[in-house]
């Protein structure tokens, strides 16, 4: 897993967008980072015409809600409220999402946080966005590289999807709207290289240890 973050670290992602400027506080950034994406879910399905306005729209509905999501999770009284500059970068990489995902990418048809069912020790989760039945991407948005906890909760998912419909995605990809890059793989072939096996067998192999309590996640 380590020598796959590496070289995708290295030379294996694609550069969509530059970097968006620093500016905004280190200790806001998750709640910018879940803002953005709230923001663009919001937004997702609709046409391109009606997306920018909306997502200026609905930008204060966004920030509440990741608010209340970030408060819970931390077990903290009270967040900050964002800066001028925050805001905009939650505009940013909302609509930098739009972007991505809703051109051709979509033409398969796009869920927002598709829900994947328990298995053993883990319950019942979300991922952020499948494209059709054979693309599975996580977004992550912090001003850092991309790292093995990413991969590897990629991987929980395509393995939670087999559990549960018999079927591998065809592909899978990590995205970073902040960073501005993204990388896409094949199933198979990232299976093959972090594990030496078939994703099939990969897939097995993971439900097996979810099952037998031999992994903590």
């Amino acid at each position: 897993m380590e020598e796959f973050v590496r070289r995708t670290n290295m030379d294996g992602y694609t550069r969509e967008w530059p970097p968006i400027p620093g500016g905004g506080s280190a200790d806001q950034r998750g709640l910018v980072n879940e803002a953005g994406f709230l923001l663009f879910k919001s937004v997702a399905n609709l046409p391109a015409a009606d997306a920018g306005a909306s997502i200026r729209d609905n930008l204060v509905n966004a920030t509440r809600a990741a608010h209340a999501y970030i408060l819970a999770k931390q077990d903290v009284s009270e967040a900050p409220e964002l800066s001028l500059t925050e805001k905009r970068e939650v505009i940013v990489i909302a609509g930098r999402l739009y972007n991505f995902f809703c051109g051709e990418r979509d033409l398969y048809g796009m869920t927002v946080s598709p829900p994947f069912k328990g298995s053993g020790i883990l319950s019942e989760c979300r991922g952020d966005i499948l494209i059709g039945k054979h693309l599975l991407y996580e977004v992550k948005s912090g001003d850092r590289p991309y790292r093995s906890v990413d991969v590897r909760q990629l991987a929980v998912y395509v393995a939670l999807g087999f559990a549960e419909n018999g079927s591998v995605v065809e592909k899978i990809g990590l995205l970073n709207p902040r960073r501005g890059t993204f990388v896409e793989v094949l199933t198979e072939d990232f299976a093959n290289e972090v594990a030496g096996q078939s994703a099939v067998s990969l897939c097995h192999s993971l439900i097996e240890a979810f099952s037998s309590n031999l992994v903590s996640l």
